[in-house]
């Protein structure tokens, strides 16, 4: 679909993927970007001074003398940085997000590094993370880690990040460039560090445009104003859903207590997925005393959940977010 041209300038709807990323990234006032220009980087020249003059930011270029990966230019650049965080976006996807909000999240946690997650769409050809509390990754699985001792986990990594500069003194480059990615050489290995990477999980659009059938749906979407409804600037219609007895079985004076007691009430799915078509996002929210009890860990309830959503996604049933009581 592509021909000569690298994603990023592709064309959707009039506008490339590289104006929308620009034009997304001003309009919460970041006025200075640095592109990481690698393949056919000579293509780009048009279309920075298009964005230069329609936006009124500026761009300035690395260009890598050979493929240095996803994020290997950083190290490169981290001299030409002046401001104490870095936001980071990928080159192939089309997003419409609140990114302010987003920025807030990382200030009010003070958090050192931050990505942005969503429900993933394709979990067996994502990077996922684990978030039992809601906002503190605890685990990572890599898309090209098959079988992590069956990793259990329905949060994709979005594509963009952000990090304190520092990060980049205190991580280094993979030898690897296949390896170079802000997910796993910099999210990842800072996790191992710190144990401190947050995970801001959002119902907005961002979709990569890696394949034919995704590029195809970004561009049909876009044409029925999909993209920018979702933004959490304009109001949100959520549909709550309960667990047990709505979603799957469970016997009265009885707990779901591992992934096998889950019995998924397939009478109930064609029409929750019908009344789903209403709402701009989902979520599941349970009361499971049980963690209480002292009978199922977090960790343990945090499996169970994730393959539901996990379960439900494949019947076509789309969650968002789940969130539990676990008191008694």
């Amino acid at each position: 679909l592509s021909g000569d041209l690298p994603k990023g300038l592709l064309e959707i709807n009039g506008k490339t993927v590289l104006f929308r990323i620009a034009e997304k990234i001003s309009f919460c006032g970041i006025k200075n970007l640095i592109l990481l220009r690698g393949y056919k980087s000579e293509f780009f020249e048009n279309e920075i001074l298009k964005i230069e003059n329609q936006l009124n930011i500026k761009i300035s270029s690395f260009i890598e003398k050979e493929p240095l990966g996803e994020c290997g230019g950083l190290w490169h650049i981290k001299d030409q940085i002046f401001t104490k965080d870095l936001l980071f976006v990928l080159g192939d996807i089309v997003f419409d997000i609140y990114l302010l909000k987003f920025i807030d999240f990382h200030y009010r946690l003070d958090s050192n590094f931050s990505l942005i997650s969503h429900t993933t769409s394709h979990p067996e050809d994502s990077d996922l993370i684990r978030a039992p509390n809601g906002v503190q990754i605890t685990d990572f699985k890599f898309k090209n880690q098959f079988n992590k001792y069956q990793f259990k986990g329905f949060l994709g990594n979005a594509g963009i990040s952000l990090f304190k500069k520092n990060i980049l003194d205190i991580v280094k480059p993979s030898e690897d460039k296949e390896n170079k990615t802000t997910f796993k050489n910099l999210a990842y290995e800072y996790f191992k560090i710190s144990g401190r990477v947050f995970s801001y999980n959002t119902s907005e659009y961002i979709k990569d445009i890696g394949t034919p059938e995704r590029l195809k749906k970004v561009i049909n979407d876009d044409k029925k104003n999909l993209i920018a409804r979702r933004n959490y600037t304009i109001k949100q219609k959520c549909l709550f859903l309960d667990r047990d007895n709505t979603l799957i079985r469970c016997k009265r004076n009885s707990y779901i207590l591992k992934e096998d007691d889950i019995q998924i009430r397939l009478d109930k799915i064609p029409k929750l997925i019908k009344l789903r078509d209403d709402f701009d996002l989902c979520i599941i929210i349970t009361n499971q005393p049980q963690v209480a009890m002292g009978f199922l860990s977090i960790d343990n309830l945090y499996n169970i959940n994730s393959v539901l959503i996990t379960k439900l996604l494949e019947l076509g049933l789309k969650i968002d977010d789940i969130s539990y009581c676990p008191h008694h």
